[in-house]
């Protein structure tokens, strides 16, 4: 299915600030501050900033040259040969003037280790030459690659969303809000006829047909690895995995799914979280504007707004407030995309409204994960026996850590189906995880059926699907659930009367969002309405994923000038010649063997549609 990536895990062990992606919600653009990174339980201190290209891009179109920064707090992730003694495994990392802080959970022989903090012969070794964290990197992992009984060895470097803004997504044009009966209609991905009419091509991936033929995923589990996941919303509180009297726990706590942030077993809000967001979030809505300066006056450097009008800076301002609540619900997005069913059937549907969802956390309120907790989380899912893990994250650099975690995952459940988003930087080849060889990778289309003008393309994209496109209008976002309704975070104020921010009512009880973010889990609902039908599992990953390819189809899209225009170009050039990303375009890694169609340079093998793909799985 895809070509190895090992050339380009060469190049980037090569380089001390290139050994690992990390990765954030693919919607949100990033930004760096060290200020708020020391706050952060993740981090106990930030030794050196490490700049690289984007992965993942804004939510207006792609932005290859922003920078994202990945930080580097003084622990690395070690894989040793299986069969590894625990003493000989302290022994060798001694010998190098590392301790092991712990084993990594659900996984085989990965530690995450640390240089030692007592002084002496050994330390002093490690640290001979080191002038810079940079040169810590590049001595460590060099040295211990030497050994015979290491397989892998990278930093564990954390990720900041940090002041993670884009002004121009809270404020694209309003194209009017219909509500109660007429939420479903709205939902294009689902059936787009309401939109386009009768006449015009489909360019949803015609959920209702599938449903009306299939279980609709009845008896399937699809993992959530995400962002804050508040399954007690209207239309997902029936759709969660939770654990009954007879299951064996796994982690401490664990109730319904888990929380690798707060290290429990409850994916929402915490009461300490919304202590913490409430109150910038009300005053957002309270405040005046000549208040709202004088109370967080501290954004207007962080946000990078000096010079502008005292009116702009507290408009901007307040969009940041409400925007850092609204994008801490981006797994409960992701969530209802796949799952979502109302219990009084006026909400919303997911794409397998009989699945269940299986929350886990891995980013915590200012956008922050590492690659330890990426590689638990998805452990976990799939020892929890899952058939689907959505991963609706990524970024450009792998992280061999999370390269080799996955293989094993793969090699253990041969069922299980893992879907990521190809990325929202409108380059030439997905990000990671999606590009690692047995994902699923899948950009994203717009209601027109043209591309969308953030998606990646090219490279190792297998599938797309709806993902949406605000830029013009908000009907041609993903409709889904939102999590501003809590009524916590409106506790002693009016509620507002007018819709905001990404919201489709005026308390976000749905959202209207875009990215690939939303198309991996429109796909991860197919492959779960299509394990409904084979819930014995006579077909494993790779016949199911086949026949998903197989089905999809090009039939209702079509290229927009521009791409067409660059595609001509590429062909003539070489594909993956674009130069924004140097340290992945040189490598070749991303070129094609021979020449490939336009639709397939830009769609894959095309537009996933569900009904088809469950008359595949049918005798």
């Amino acid at each position: 299915m895809k070509r190895t990536i090992f050339a380009m895990l060469a190049l980037a062990a090569a380089c001390s600030s290139a050994s690992v992606a990390l990765a954030v919600p693919v919607t949100q653009p990033v930004r760096f501050d060290p200020a708020s990174a020391l706050q952060n339980p993740l981090v106990t201190g930030v030794h050196r900033a490490l700049q690289a290209p984007a992965g993942m891009g804004p939510t207006a179109t792609g932005a290859p040259g922003l920078n994202y920064t990945l930080f580097f707090d003084g622990e690395f992730i070690v894989q040793l040969a299986p069969g590894t003694s625990d003493t000989l495994a302290t022994v060798l990392l001694a010998r190098e003037g590392l301790e092991i802080v712990r084993p990594l959970r659900f996984t085989e022989s990965k530690l995450l280790v640390r240089p030692t903090a007592v002084e002496g012969d050994v330390e002093g070794d490690v640290e001979e030459d080191v002038e810079d964290d940079s040169d810590l990197i590049t001595t460590v992992t060099q040295r211990l690659r030497r050994s015979p009984l290491v397989v892998s060895v990278e930093p564990n470097l954390v990720q900041s969303g940090g002041t993670a803004f884009s002004p121009e997504a809270a404020a694209r044009p309003d194209s009017g809000a219909a509500t109660g009966e007429d939420l479903r209609a709205q939902a294009w991905h689902l059936d787009s006829r309401p939109y386009r009419g009768q006449l015009l091509p489909r360019t949803d991936v015609q959920s209702p047909e599938a449903w009306a033929i299939s279980r609709r995923g009845q008896g399937v589990k699809v993992a959530v690895i995400d962002s804050t996941i508040q399954w007690d919303h209207p239309d997902l509180v029936n759709q969660t995995v939770c654990l009954q009297e007879t299951d064996a726990a796994l982690l401490p706590g664990e109730a319904c799914g888990y929380d690798f942030v707060d290290e429990d077993g409850d994916t929402r809000l915490s009461e300490a979280e919304l202590e913490e967001l409430r109150p910038g979030f009300q005053d957002s809505f309270l405040l005046t504007d000549r208040e709202l300066l004088r109370q967080h006056g501290d954004w207007v450097d962080s946000l990078w707004l000096q010079g502008l009008p005292q009116s702009q800076q507290a408009q901007i301002i307040r969009r940041f407030l409400r925007f850092r609540v609204e994008v801490n619900f981006h797994g409960t997005w992701s969530a209802g995309v796949i799952a979502a069913q109302s219990t009084t059937g006026k909400g919303l549907l997911g794409i397998a409204p009989e699945a269940k969802i299986l929350p886990v956390r891995v980013f915590d309120l200012d956008g922050y994960t590492s690659t330890s907790r990426l590689i638990e989380a998805t452990g976990y899912a799939a020892a929890r026996g899952v058939d689907v893990i959505n991963l609706s994250l990524g970024g450009l650099m792998p992280s061999e850590a999370m390269v080799n975690h996955l293989f094993e995952v793969q090699d253990q459940y041969p069922n299980l189906v893992i879907v990521a988003s190809a990325g929202n930087s409108n380059l030439d080849g997905v990000g990671f995880p999606a590009a690692i060889p047995g994902v699923l990778s899948v950009g994203a289309t717009t209601l027109e059926g043209q591309r969308a003008p953030y998606s990646n393309y090219g490279g190792q994209l297998d599938v797309v699907a709806p993902g949406g496109d605000l830029s013009l209008s908000d009907r041609g976002g993903i409709l889904t659930t939102g999590g501003t309704w809590l009524p916590a975070l409106w506790e002693g104020m009016e509620r507002p009367t007018q819709r905001w921010g990404y919201g489709l009512d005026p308390v976000g009880e749905y959202v209207r969002v875009q990215g690939t973010s939303f198309s991996a889990p429109t796909v991860a609902g197919v492959v779960a309405l299509m394990r409904g039908e084979d819930h014995h599992h006579r077909l494993d990953r790779e016949q199911l994923i086949t026949r998903l390819t197989g089905t999809a189809t090009y039939d209702a899209l079509t290229l927009s000038a521009a791409d067409q225009a660059h595609y001509r170009l590429q062909r003539e050039l070489g594909f993956g010649s674009v130069l924004d990303v140097p340290y992945v375009r040189p490598s070749g890694i991303y070129a094609t063997q021979a020449p490939v169609s336009s639709e397939q340079y830009y769609f894959g093998a095309g537009l996933v549609n569900a009904l088809r793909a469950v008359q595949a799985m049918q005798p």
